[in-house]
């Protein structure tokens, strides 16, 4: 589809606004709702978002083996591009790979579609974004209307902050295990 660069291009000029949407959408319905986020009730079904970057998965074990091991009966999904699917089909903590396809931009938007949709019937408990700087992967997440969305949080993704409820300090200086 589009080499990286042109990808957080893409995510910076199209994803900024439509995060500021969201996150406006999602303060109003948060203060009319009063949803509880305090994660007493173990989710069910958890999906992990990681698009891209094999190496990212391979450092995120430890999180999706503590994820099984603290929630055994829960049905985890993971979100993905089609170049860390082989990766991520050998984790034996994960019970479904679903892959967007990328290879064009309409298909791209296709597989988004239906992805926000099956995610809507599946309802998702938990969603766990991996990507430290993606508004896409965020809205995503956002899009599930998930009860509890936890995602990485830096100085430079503030745009997170209202979308996601849970935030974790992504440590630059520190591996991620």
């Amino acid at each position: 589809m589009s080499s990286l660069a042109q990808k957080r291009r893409l995510d910076t000029l199209i994803g900024g606004p439509i995060t500021a949407v969201l996150n406006l959408l999602a303060r109003l319905l948060g203060a009319t709702l009063s949803r509880d986020h305090s994660l007493r009730t173990p989710p069910r079904r958890i999906l992990l978002i990681k698009l891209i970057g094999q190496g990212s998965v391979v450092q995120e074990t430890n999180l999706i083996r503590a994820l099984r091991r603290e929630h055994p009966e829960a049905t985890i999904c993971f979100l993905c591009f089609p170049e860390v699917k082989p990766l991520a089909t050998r984790l034996e903590d994960v019970d479904e790979v679903i892959v967007l396809d990328e290879s064009s931009y309409l298909r791209l938007a296709w597989t988004v579609l239906r992805f926000v949709g099956r995610s809507w019937s599946l309802r998702p408990d938990l969603v766990v974004d991996l990507e430290v700087f993606s508004k896409f992967s965020t809205i995503l997440a956002t899009l599930t209307l998930a009860r509890d969305r936890a995602g990485y949080y830096l100085s430079t993704t503030r745009f997170r902050r209202g979308l996601c409820t849970h935030l974790v300090y992504y440590n630059r200086m520190r591996h991620v295990q």
